[in-house]
């Protein structure tokens, strides 16, 4: 009877380490699944302006990268017309003037937005914050 129980603990061990070992293993495998995912890299990622609430206006460059050659599109949040579409590719190049007083989204996507491949996002940062009502000072003199 001991010897059942031991060899039935001994069955049990062997198989809860290898739940474990194939859990860590589908773990990692998905990890780099997820990190050879579509690509999305803005340079640079932030407009300066020197007041809070003027236009920023920068140069910005967008590359990306997709695993499968198809139709891409990119996208930003303040138009409802594409910046450029591609066929039939697995990477691009978008260069441009962006002239902004607020961040901009952009989005890598099948070109009837459909299915978003890939983000990135341009802040908008500023010198001198907005100042608030001016105050307004007596004087004498």
């Amino acid at each position: 009877m001991k010897h059942i129980l031991k060899q039935t603990r001994t069955t049990l061990i062997w198989l809860l380490a290898s739940i474990v070992a194939w859990l860590c293993f589908t773990t990692l495998t998905m990890q780099s699944a997820y990190a050879q995912q579509d690509q999305l890299t803005l340079l640079p990622a932030q407009c300066v302006a020197m007041q809070q609430g003027q236009d920023c206006y920068v140069t910005v460059e967008l590359n990306w990268s997709s695993k499968v050659a198809d139709d891409y599109c990119l996208f930003a949040n303040n138009r409802a017309a594409p910046l450029q579409c591609w066929k039939t590719r697995q990477t691009g190049i978008f260069k441009g003037e962006i002239k902004t007083k607020q961040s901009i989204d952009f989005q890598l996507s099948t070109p009837d937005r459909t299915v978003i491949l890939s983000t990135a996002q341009l802040t908008v940062a500023w010198v001198h914050k907005k100042k608030g009502k001016p105050r307004t000072s007596w004087r004498l003199f």
